[in-house]
């Protein structure tokens, strides 16, 4: 009896995830498996809104931003992940997300041993145990392009220019748009600086 695989795309939207879900579609195809896609990630999980996309042409997603399954930020309860599993017969499930996404993933599979595949994507690439998350070449790409033409006019007018760029609590992103962007200096965010150290 063939196989059925459950997907979900949780949190923020990052470049990236579209090819993803193209990946886990010509996969399964080939394996045999059946793909379905939770819309609206855990939400959809919870309120059994699932889409077939076993037969869904994955290449005509594959160069979109966002996620064609949509996104949102709800933290479920494990039994209730579990409970919608079995109601459709779904044998694993891949969950695309940074922190919040993967560590709901992590307590169902804990609770559960239903086989589980996170793929970690935040653009602010500070989850371990992967070389960089999906997000985060991006992120580094569109930011360094950006800073490089700002630098480029402050200079113009013999100004200084100060850029503050998001990363929570790395300085993944502080580095490689510091580098890419062609910074002087890079204020870290991960420990206090003086001010007289800076100027």
């Amino acid at each position: 009896m063939a196989k059925t695989l459950a997907v979900l795309t949780g949190g923020g939207h990052a470049a990236g995830l579209n090819a993803g879900i193209a990946g886990i579609i010509d996969k399964a195809r080939k394996m045999g498996w059946g793909v379905y896609g939770a819309l609206d990630g855990w939400q959809g999980v919870l309120d059994h809104m699932f889409v077939d996309l076993t037969d869904y042409d994955a290449m005509a997603c594959i160069n979109k931003g966002g996620s064609i399954l949509g996104s949102s930020r709800v933290r479920p309860s494990p039994d209730r992940v579990v409970e919608s599993m079995k109601e459709h017969n779904f044998d694993a499930l891949v969950a695309m997300g940074g922190e919040d996404t993967l560590g709901a993933l992590w307590d169902v599979y804990s609770e559960s041993r239903i086989p589980v595949v996170g793929w970690p994507k935040t653009m602010d690439n500070d989850l371990s145990e992967t070389y960089f998350t999906i997000g985060y070449p991006t992120a580094i790409t569109v930011a360094s392009d950006a800073v490089a033409k700002f630098f480029d006019a402050a200079s113009a007018h013999g100004r200084a220019a100060i850029v503050v760029v998001f990363g929570r609590h790395t300085d993944w992103v502080a580095a490689g748009v510091g580098a890419y962007g062609r910074a002087d200096f890079v204020v870290p965010s991960e420990k206090p600086s003086a001010l007289d150290k800076i100027c």
